[in-house]
């Protein structure tokens, strides 16, 4: 779990730019704020993660009492969701009461975004999960994401390919980071489009 308020996504890892997805975080922030649960669905891989990761610290002004990421996919099972999040919130409760009471009495007057469903018992909670499917989950808004926009096989590259096609810049800011140096280039560009 990680705080979002002010906080910079790092941990040791590189700091890989966002390419594109301009109107996609536009629509998570919209969506947020109109809905109380937003799925991010599409298939492994094509950014969801990412997505919520750029959005959510443009979300932090719109919630009092934090934004919070919390990872579930290592939770396999399912009554073990409650204990993850209890942990992930840092909150403290020795009263014997169940865990989900626990949750809803901690997150019943705090306006938060989390990355799980407690919606049917809290008033003000919104949601934003990312899922290869949609969740079975009455009341959520599904926002399908798409993987970036690439060349097909027979168009020519314009000039400078990585403006227009986000999925080029990705490859060339992931390359860099394994090959420092690497720039998208008209020597290369054939074969990295490919």
């Amino acid at each position: 779990m990680k705080s979002m308020r002010g906080e910079a996504m790092a941990g040791g890892h590189r700091a890989y730019h966002f390419v594109g997805r301009r109107q996609e975080t536009a629509e998570v922030r919209r969506l947020v704020a109109v809905h109380r649960l937003v799925t991010l669905t599409g298939t492994a891989g094509v950014g969801k993660t990412r997505l919520v990761r750029h959005a959510v610290p443009r979300l932090t002004r719109a919630f009092a009492d934090g934004v919070h990421l919390v990872h579930l996919a290592g939770v396999r099972d399912a009554s073990l969701v409650p204990l993850a999040l209890i942990e992930a919130l840092n909150i403290r409760d020795v009263s014997g009461r169940s865990p989900a009471l626990v949750l809803v009495d901690h997150l019943q007057d705090r306006e938060s975004l989390l990355v799980e469903t407690l919606l049917a018992e809290t008033t003000r909670l919104r949601v934003l999960a990312t899922s290869r499917q949609p969740l079975r989950v009455r009341a959520q808004h599904v926002l399908e994401v798409q993987p970036l926009p690439t060349p097909s096989a027979d168009e020519p590259l314009p000039p400078k390919p990585a403006l227009e096609y986000p999925a080029l810049a990705r490859f060339a800011d992931r390359a860099a980071a394994v090959l420092p140096g690497f720039s998208l280039t008209p020597a290369n560009q054939d074969a990295v489009s490919r």
